[in-house]
């Protein structure tokens, strides 16, 4: 008993019609359930739209959130096997429903495809090449043997291909593609696919065995299949003997199916595949079948067939072998098929005909309208006017209408279709032909060989009508190409003007050696293609024998003559063939040259060289044994040797210590002119020996006792022969001789500069030249290069006449008168009232005593008086009372400019004149001392006969009860201003003299200054002037005022300091340190004071104007801070200003002050002044250890 899983009514199985054998599986439904769900209407069969849009990955995302969900895993970790299984059981299964979604056909024109195309933006070179792969889905349907290409739209899904987004359970039904045309799909990535496919000519029985399973779908829809709905499982296609293939679609891969064959299938997931149709030219048939099978059934063409027959047979000529011969066979039917229609229409009576272009009409108005079919080379219509409708050929018989209304619409006639079949046939046998005269061109000997260019005219034909690249072809080609490069070769090697252009290239790879050049010939002789440029390459063949002949010849010759060589070495080369005899050639040749060469060399080998006999030894050490070489090598070594000898004596000889006397040197260079004159050391060698010669002869005209030469050109001469590698005699004795001069030169100076002088001694001791200049500043002189004694009274005296000792005085003198000249006027002119208002001075200035000039007191330090004891002047001795003076009056002053030097006394100056007569060397420091000299005596005579007058005499008697003895000896002062040296008196006697006798003395006391020496009668004639009218009279600034405004400057200068330190954000901290003579500065105790550190003389550093401005401004403050000497400071000035700190008082003195110098102070010593030297001997009597005092030495 069975029970309807609709009604519930019960059954017996055997009641039913027909009876059940046994209980079905599965829901069972009654007949009466099973006719009236049958009555319903029907329904239309397909799938749903979907109303909502999405992207890519918003896609992705549902389909992976659904497959997760639905399997309740990671969509990775779910097995295909899992997923196939579960797909049959919901198709199974008719009460579950699961809704997917399938993202198909999605026109890439609008999407876009998955493959580069060449209208890609920025395509990279790997994109490139994609896109012009036959692969590419894009290119494919339009390849060469494509019949999809002559078809001149885009047909979608055919030709443009489709796109298809997947998801889990998304499927695609069984069908077969358009026309039955061949498909391929791709699968970008994502998901597999499974296919399940069946055999073409399997698909009949695959439909008949659908139709049966499901009678009533296929009752109320004939062309189900055709709209891809309908799918059954692959094991009941299995069970009625249909075959049925799966396979897996993995990301990458392609998958193709062939005409006809049914395939269906589904995706496990999200992916992306891509697909399109294509038709190779054995289509044609099946596709012919198609449009037969596609009128049965009723069924719309995409396109028509016939119509794209014809378009390919109208360009025969572009389509490729293949495609035309399909083309023709297609043809051929079609044609036949329509001879057939068209006599039957003939003969029903049908006679109007009209010619109708069905390619220029819309589809829907040239489709049948029985069959459905398109319609392209006839079709019928009615002339009655009651329809516009046509129906094709092959439904005549059907037409219930008189044949006489009937016209026949054709596209061509059957002419014109017989063209087209020739034209095709024509194009698809020409290959046939071409393959038979390739055969016979290939196979062809002797004169029955083709010219190479009407075989190349056959490769061409075949490349133009694109035959098939077969072993016939390939053959073809490479037998071309050979023939190609014989025939170049050839008429390079025949061609003389080929030769010419690449002569003198031994290594140019088109050489070819004797036995190829054989071969080659040989090879042109088997070719089966005539060539030119055989005859070249035969002549060649002989010109190379003769050449292998002629060098045989002259390699077996003991001394052949180079121009034979050269001559058959020249031939080889312009044969352009590689010959072994050119090598051979080249040695002998080389050989042969070298060999003369050495011979011209040990002809006379004085006048080679050192370099020449190394390079013709090198090139020989290269050249191939031979007997006659290694001979002329043995001497050529000989030679070598011997001149690499003489060489280590030269280099000996010129870095000897002690040097080699001249006689060796000149036989050292005798034995080199006998070895060769090119010798490298024999010049040096040679040029030193000359060099010393020339020397050797200066120096002895030099040594004339009646002209003794001048320092400098002595000093030149020994600066000369130093280098020299020649010992040289009179050397020595030179060397002396300038070291003499220049310790004269050295003490001279000393006894006459002052400490840091920036002037020559030469400047000191001639006669000024400035006098009277812009900057009344005395400008020392700068050495000339010429050699000339660098000062301006010389500078217009040439060598000659320097070397006359007289010129030299004369200048001397000239130039001494010329600076008396100068200097009264510029007494008169600094003197007048006119010129010292104009400059408007002061009252408080000093007035030098020999230019007249006035100068602030802030300028030049104050002067001091001495007190002396015992005819000692020196302000160094220990008894030297310091006195400061109660009046300027009782100082004569003289300005730095006036006043340079130390001013010696003149028996100083005489001893300097004793050391010099024993110099063999002139001085031009040495002949103005003398000048100097004479000078000085000279005034010194004058003055003493004008203070041995009776009135001069006189006169000094009145001052002598006021002055204490006049000394001997006075000395100067360092900073240039003098004492008269005597006991000042309360008041000075007046003393009365004529008017000429007082212009007499002043004459004589302005002469007396102009010279740099020291004269006791100066010191006499000032004393007497003084107390004389006008000078007695004269007022001289108030030492008191002089000195508060002296004070006044000081604070201004402090003020200054102290504004700068507080805008530099404080005082700044200085240690003080005992400057030494040395340079070195050792801290004596340190202090914080705002007095800048001393600086040693020979320090200069760089700085600039401002900075240079800052440290004037300190060394003054700090050169007129007073001391703690008694009973008053000195106040020194200078850039050095040294200090010292007593150990006991812990005072600080200036060295001056004191009577010290830098050098008498020491570290490690201690200093005592002379206030705490007293209490100091009573603390330490009867001390047993000595104690060391610098105070006790001085």
């Amino acid at each position: 008993m069975l029970l309807c899983d609709g009604c519930d009514d019960s059954y017996h199985t055997f009641c039913l019609m027909p009876p059940l054998a046994e209980i079905p599986k599965g829901d069972w439904r009654c007949p009466k359930c099973v006719a009236a769900e049958v009555s319903k209407p029907m329904e239309a069969f397909g799938f749903e739209q979907a109303q909502k849009e999405y992207t890519l990955q918003s896609f992705g995302e549902m389909a992976d959130q659904f497959k997760s969900d639905y399997f309740n895993m990671p969509v990775h970790l779910i097995p295909t096997s899992l997923v196939e299984k579960e797909y049959w059981r919901i198709l199974e299964n008719i009460d579950e429903d699961v809704m997917v979604e399938y993202g198909a056909d999605l026109h890439t024109m609008d999407h876009g495809s998955g493959f580069p195309t060449l209208a890609s933006k920025n395509l990279s070179k790997d994109d490139e090449l994609y896109a012009k792969a036959d692969w590419n889905l894009n290119r494919l349907p339009v390849v060469a043997n494509s019949i999809l290409r002559a078809i001149d739209m885009d047909i979608s899904g055919m030709k443009v291909p489709w796109l298809y987004v997947g998801m889990c359970f998304s499927t695609f039904c069984w069908h077969t593609e358009d026309h039955w045309t061949p498909s391929i799909n791709y699968l970008h990535w994502g998901e597999p696919k499974t296919w399940y496919g069946i055999p073409g000519h399997y698909a009949e029985k695959a439909e008949e065995v659908m139709r049966e399973s499901a009678k009533e779908l296929f009752s109320g829809q004939p062309d189900l299949l055709h709209h891809i709905v309908t799918t059954m499982n692959p094991n009941v296609l299995q069970a009625h003997g249909v075959p049925v293939y799966r396979a897996d679609q993995h990301a990458g891969e392609f998958m193709i199916t062939f005409p006809r064959g049914y395939h269906a299938g589904f995706n496990h997931g999200y992916n992306l595949a891509e697909a399109v149709n294509f038709a190779p030219p054995d289509w044609l048939e099946m596709g012919r079948k198609c449009v037969e099978h596609y009128s049965l059934m009723r069924r719309y063409c995409v396109f028509c067939h016939d119509e794209l027959v014809c378009q390919m047979a109208s360009r025969a000529n572009e389509l490729t072998l293949q495609v035309a011969a399909g083309t023709y066979k297609d043809m051929l039917v079609m044609v036949e098929n329509e001879k057939r229609m068209r006599r039957q229409l003939l003969e029903a009576g049908v006679t109007e005909a009209e010619r109708e272009a069905f390619e220029l009409l819309p589809d829907d108005e040239r489709q049948c309208a029985i069959c459905k079919t398109t319609c392209f080379l006839s079709a019928l219509t009615s002339n009655d006017g009651r329809s516009n409708e046509i129906i094709c050929l092959r439904h005549f018989k059907s037409m219930e209408c008189d044949p006489e209304k009937l016209v026949l619409r054709y596209r061509y006639t059957l002419d014109e279709l017989a063209q087209f079949l020739h034209g095709l046939k024509v194009r698809a046998e020409c290959y046939d032909f071409w393959v038979d005269r390739v055969k016979k061109v290939l196979e062809a000997k002797g004169d029955a060989r083709m010219e190479l260019e009407d075989v190349r005219e056959l490769l061409n034909e075949a490349l133009d009508r694109k035959y098939p690249e077969t072993e016939l072809f390939e053959a073809l080609q490479v037998t071309v190409e050979e023939a190609d490069k014989c025939q170049t070769v050839a008429n390079q090697l025949g061609s003389r003007k080929i030769r010419t252009r690449t002569r003198g290239v031994p290594d140019s790879k088109s050489k070819l050696t004797v036995d190829e050049l054989e071969l080659f010939a040989h090879n042109l002789d088997l070719l089966p293609v005539k060539v030119s440029g055989r005859e070249g390459v035969q002549e060649l063949l002989e010109q190379v024998d003769g050449f292998q002949k002629d060098a045989q010849k002259l390699l077996e010759m003991k001394k052949p003559d180079v121009s034979d060589i050269e001559k058959c070495l020249e031939l080889g080369v312009s044969l352009e063939v590689e010959l072994t005899e050119l090598a051979a050639l080249k040695n002998k040749l080389k050989q042969t040259q070298w060999l003369e060469e050495v011979q011209e060399l040990l002809d006379d080998p004085q006048t080679c060289t050192f370099e020449q006999l190394k390079e013709v030894l090198d090139s020989g050490t290269d050249l191939p044994a031979h007997p006659d070489v290694e001979k002329a090598l043995g001497e050529i070594s000989g030679l070598l040797t011997q001149a690499d000898g003489w060489e280590e004596k030269a280099k000996l000889c010129l870095a000897a210590k002690p040097k080699w006397s001249m006689t060796d040197v000149e036989r050292l260079v005798k034995e080199g002119d006998a070895i060769s004159q090119g010798l490298p050391g024999l010049s040096a060698l040679k040029d030193a020996l000359r060099k010393a010669r020339e020397w050797w002869s200066r120096a002895e005209s030099l040594q004339h006792p009646d002209n003794y030469p001048y320092l400098d050109t002595l000093d030149a001469l020994v600066a000369k022969g130093r280098p020299l590698p020649i010992k040289l005699d009179p050397l020595n004795n030179l060397e002396t001789q300038v070291a003499s001069a220049r310790a004269w030169r050295e003490r001279t100076s000393r006894v006459f500069l002052k400490k840091n002088s920036h002037f020559a001694l030469l400047d000191i001791l001639c006669p000024r030249v400035d006098v009277g200049s812009s900057d009344g500043k005395r400008k020392s002189s700068k050495p000339k290069e010429d050699g000339i004694i660098p000062h301006p009274i010389f500078s217009s005296l040439t060598a000659q006449e320097l070397s006359d000792p007289q010129s030299f005085v004369k200048a001397f003198k000239e130039a001494a008168a010329e600076e008396l000249k100068a200097m009264s006027q510029l007494r008169e002119k600094n003197s007048s009232v006119e010129e010292r208002e104009k400059s408007g001075k002061s009252r408080l200035m000093i007035e030098c005593e020999l230019c007249r000039d006035l100068f602030h007191p802030s300028h030049v330090p104050i002067p001091v008086q001495k007190k002396p004891e015992n005819g000692n002047n020196s302000p160094c001795s220990p008894t030297n009372a310091i006195e400061k003076p109660s009046s300027l009056r009782e100082i004569k002053f003289l300005c730095p400019s006036c006043q340079t030097s130390r001013r010696p006394r003149l028996e100083t100056i005489l001893s300097l004149l004793v050391a010099l007569q024993k110099l063999t060397v002139r001085l031009p420091e040495g002949e103005a001392l003398q000048c100097l000299t004479e000078r000085a005596m000279a005034w010194q005579s004058a003055a003493r006969t004008v203070l041995e007058t009776p009135e001069v005499v006189e006169a000094l008697d009145k001052l002598k009860p006021n002055t204490s003895p006049v000394p001997k000896s006075p000395q100067s002062s360092e900073n240039g201003n003098t004492s008269p040296g005597g006991r000042r008196s309360p008041d000075l006697p007046e003393i009365r003299l004529s008017q000429a006798c007082i212009d007499s003395l002043e004459d004589l006391m302005m002469q007396g200054d102009l010279l740099e020496v020291s004269l006791d009668e100066l010191q006499h004639i000032w004393r007497l002037l003084q107390a004389t009218e006008p000078r007695r009279s004269k007022k001289y600034p108030d030492l008191k005022q002089l000195e508060a405004e002296l004070e006044s400057v000081r604070e201004d200068i402090k003020a200054k300091k102290r504004k700068r330190v507080a805008e530099n954000g404080g005082s700044v901290e200085v240690k003080k340190r005992v400057t030494l003579e040395g340079g070195a500065k050792r801290p004596k105790k340190e202090i914080s004071t705002k007095r800048t550190s001393t600086k040693r003389p020979d320090q200069k550093p760089n700085k600039t104007a401002q900075e240079d401005e800052e440290d004037d401004d300190d060394d003054e403050e700090e050169a007129q801070e007073d001391c703690s000497a008694q009973p008053s400071c000195l106040r020194p000035t200078g850039k050095e200003v040294h200090w010292v700190q007593c150990d006991g008082c812990e005072l600080w003195f200036h060295l001056y002050c004191i009577g010290l110098k830098p050098e008498q102070v020491s570290e490690d010593e201690e200093f005592i002044c002379k206030a705490c030297k007293p209490n100091r001997h009573k603390r330490r009597k009867g001390d047993s250890s000595k104690s060391h005092n610098i105070s006790d030495e001085t």
